[in-house]
C-alpha cells in the first residue's frame, strides 16, 4: 500500500532556495510515495476572518481553495511544509493556511468531532530558508510546531538553512546527503 505525502510550498517565487531544497527531498522519497505538491502562492486562499463558525459547525465558512487542503491533510501519511523565512515566521501566504487550520483545531477541542483522522499516524517535516546569517528560527518553528500537532503529526524535524543570499542551497555540499536521510526517515 503506498503512501501519500501532501507537500506545501509556502514561496511566492519558485525558483529559489526553498524550491531547490524542497524539490530535492521529494526526489528522495521513495517510489511508492504518491507526492501531491501545492504552490500556495498560486491557490486561492483567504485569510481567517475569525467569524465563529469553525467552532459551532464543522468546517470553515469561508469556501475557496482551502476546502481541498483540509481534505489533503486528511488523506496524508507525510507532510512536507517549505517556507522562506520572512520576518522570523513563514511567508504570508503559508501563514494564511496555517491560520485556516483553526477549523481543524476546533473539530478536535470545540466540537470534540474532529474532521481529520485522529487514528491515522502521519509525520511531517519542515523546510526553511532564509537569506541572512545568525537567523533565529524559533518564532517559525514554533508556529510549525502547533500546525503539525493539529494536523495530527509527528513533526520528525527541520531542514534549515540560513545565508542562502551568499551561499545558495544548490552549493551546499552535504545537503543533498542530508536530504535522503530525511526522505527515508519519512518513508520509514
Amino acid at each position: 500500500m503506498s503512501k501519500k505525502a501532501l507537500v506545501l510550498c509556502g514561496s511566492p517565487r519558485k525558483t529559489g532556495n526553498t524550491e531547490f531544497v524542497t524539490e530535492n527531498l521529494i526526489g528522495y522519497l521513495s517510489d511508492d510515495v504518491e507526492v501531491e505538491k501545492y504552490y500556495i502562492a498560486d491557490m486561492n486562499i483567504s485569510p481567517c476572518n475569525d467569524c465563529g463558525f469553525c467552532a459551532k459547525t464543522q468546517g470553515c465558512a469561508i469556501k475557496d481553495d482551502m476546502q481541498s487542503l483540509y481534505k489533503k491533510i486528511d488523506e496524508a501519511d507525510i507532510i512536507i511544509v517549505s517556507s522562506p523565512l520572512y520576518f522570523n515566521n513563514v511567508s504570508a501566504q503559508l501563514k494564511t493556511v496555517i491560520d485556516r487550520c483553526q477549523a481543524i483545531w476546533a473539530s478536535k477541542f470545540v466540537l470534540k468531532e474532529p474532521m481529520i483522522n485522529q487514528d491515522k499516524n502521519r509525520v511531517g517535516h519542515f523546510i526553511c530558508t532564509a537569506g541572512c546569517e545568525n537567523v533565529d528560527f524559533s518564532g517559525t518553528l514554533m508556529v510549525m510546531d502547533l500546525f503539525f500537532k493539529v494536523a495530527n503529526a509527528q513533526y520528525l524535524g527541520n531542514t534549515l538553512l540560513e545565508f542562502t543570499d551568499n551561499s545558495p542551497a544548490s552549493h551546499r555540499d552535504n545537503l543533498l546527503s542530508e536530504l535522503k536521510g530525511v526522505g527515508e526517515k519519512l518513508c520509514s
